[in-house]
């Protein structure tokens, strides 16, 4: 047996391949061009193609008139987004923002594989990590409609690969642009620091090659504050005139809820500041407890995912069912083959213990957060977890690409990896496609809803799920700058039907608010549209006609 199968794969102070020349950086074109153009092509396939609901059609709202998004505000991805807005090509702001989830999909991948390329030297464990993470199927659900998942994870992924580069040549805007991507992922989504303690065993390991100097430390931290400093001014900017904001509907549903109507008074700017600090990092969050019950419930669910037990769960019968199973996280994620190639990877590499802590500390640490979190969408939250363990799958691949063996075994080894991506391609298609007859129907009703006559200044009054998708659809596609939309919680959505009745605005409201003899009533002035996506408008004649 030889020294990569008994485990001492290399020496104790190997270090990763060096620059490769320009023939060969050419020929290395080629797989890189291959890996856009399958994982590219699966995301466009299985991309969603209009507006969606709650928190994703928050984002495609908000990327489109330069808003802001429930806490931590998401700045960072609203301006990216607004930029792919402005893209000719699709049919409309929507399907934009989607791309853009596609394309930073597809630059995770490709970071991943230039990371593992980078510390094995070989192309096919790089395109195995790169494909496993690609079709996994939270990664590749993520991927497909607006979220914040794939984008702030893609900018930590592209932290892990400047991270290798700047290991590997020394060169020093390689550290600066580590420092940058982690800002860009950590400042605009703060759960990812639970991860950043994973990055320090490969300073340990490497610094004597790789020295920090004071001077440098102070750049990175700059940096890395950057893009948090870019959600705070943000949200400085939103609140400095609510009235004239995106924002002002929210501030108007707040001051419904409060009973105190009238604009807002403008704070101090050091107590707005504190207000932007506060919302940015996201700490209205904190003060969670975990409950036993419940971790156990989501270790369950992602060991699941893990072993490829949850390739068996049915699909949901109706169209509402398959998107919640979507947006809560189903599917394979890794899958069994790729968990034997993480602990063959783990073992065949301990030696080099920078990169194995690294990997192995994006998962541990994206495993407590998710613990911690124990929301119903838990699970939508291990993107870092899953990149970590993407670089195991192509260190097992590599490791065993090494081991000694006739040449028809070693001709298989490649053909055994490949089919762990190869398997989660097969088996997640169905459940994570959000280009089915279904969403394209979903596309088509929210088109003739922007086509529905009605009345000047009426008020959209309904819980965020269904009222962000009315925001973009009423705002953005029908261009109804007099529509009020209030996205309000079931227990005071009453109270604020009163409040614009109280000023004879008609009101549209879903249907389950009102009674069936009410809602009899109240149909009669519905649009056909707004009837069929189960939503009833209120109008002020209807109200006359009311019985009693």
């Amino acid at each position: 047996m030889s020294e990569m199968s008994a485990g001492a794969v290399l020496p104790d102070n190997a270090t990763p391949s060096e620059a490769p020349g320009r023939s060969e950086r050419r020929s290395r074109l080629v797989p890189v061009l291959l890996l856009i153009i399958v994982i590219g092509g699966v995301y466009l396939l299985t991309m969603h193609q209009g507006v969606g609901r709650g928190d994703s059609a928050a984002l495609q709202y908000n990327s489109t008139v330069l808003g802001l998004c429930y806490p931590p505000g998401y700045q960072t991805e609203i301006l990216f987004g607004k930029l792919f807005t402005m893209l000719p090509v699709g049919p409309d702001p929507a399907w934009r923002v989607n791309l853009m989830q596609v394309v930073f999909g597809v630059i995770a991948c490709l970071a991943i594989y230039g990371t593992v390329l980078g510390i094995t030297g070989n192309v096919l464990p790089g395109a195995v990590a790169a494909l496993t993470l690609a079709f996994s199927s939270i990664f590749w659900s993520m991927s497909t409609f607006a979220e914040v998942y794939v984008f702030y994870g893609a900018f930590l992924i592209l932290g892990l690969y400047c991270c290798q580069r700047f290991v590997s040549g020394g060169r020093r805007v390689w550290v600066y642009l580590t420092a940058l991507a982690l800002g860009f992922s950590i400042g605009g989504r703060p759960s990812e620091l639970s991860v950043l303690p994973a990055f320090i065993p490969v300073w340990v390991f490497y610094r004597k090659k790789v020295r920090l100097t004071p001077a440098t430390i102070a750049v990175c931290l700059l940096l890395f504050l950057l893009p948090l400093g870019v959600s705070v001014a943000g949200y400085m900017v939103h609140y400095a005139d609510p009235a004239a904001s995106p924002v002002w509907d929210d501030v108007l549903g707040e001051q419904i809820r409060t009973g105190q109507p009238g604009l807002p008074e403008a704070k101090p700017v050091p107590a707005r500041l504190c207000d932007a600090f506060y919302y940015s990092l996201g700490l209205m969050w904190t003060g969670r407890i975990i409950h036993a019950d419940v971790a156990a419930r989501d270790l369950w669910d992602y060991a699941r995912m893990l072993s490829g037990v949850a390739a068996f769960d049915r699909i949901g019968e109706d169209y509402l069912a398959r998107v919640l199973q979507r947006e809560h996280g189903t599917g394979t994620c890794i899958g069994i083959l790729g968990v034997a190639l993480v602990v063959w990877g783990t073992i065949a590499w301990r030696r080099q213990y920078g990169w194995v802590l690294l990997g192995w500390g994006m998962f541990v640490g994206n495993l407590c957060f998710y613990i911690y979190n124990h929301q119903v969408d838990s699970r939508t939250f291990i993107i870092p977890g899953l990149a970590g363990l993407s670089v195991f799958v192509g260190l097992g691949t590599d490791a065993l690409m090494r081991l000694d063996g006739s040449r028809v075994r070693r001709a298989m080894w490649p053909l055994a990896c490949l089919a762990t991506p190869a398997l989660l391609l097969a088996t997640n298609w169905a459940k994570v496609n959000c280009n089915t007859s279904g969403d394209r129907l979903w596309v088509h009703s929210t088109e003739m809803f922007a086509k529905a006559p009605l009345p000047q200044r009426c008020a959209f009054v309904m819980t965020p799920w269904p009222g962000n998708m009315c925001r973009y659809v009423m705002r953005v596609v029908a261009g109804r700058r007099d529509v009020t939309i209030i996205n309000a919680q079931d227990e005071w959505v009453p109270k604020a039907i009163d409040y614009f009745l109280a000023y004879g605005r008609s009101v549209v409201v879903p249907y389950y608010y009102i009674g069936a003899e009410d809602a009899a009533v109240f149909l009669q002035d519905t649009p056909a549209a707004i009837a069929e996506t189960g939503m009833i408008l209120i109008t002020p004649e209807g109200l006359r006609r009311r019985p009693g």
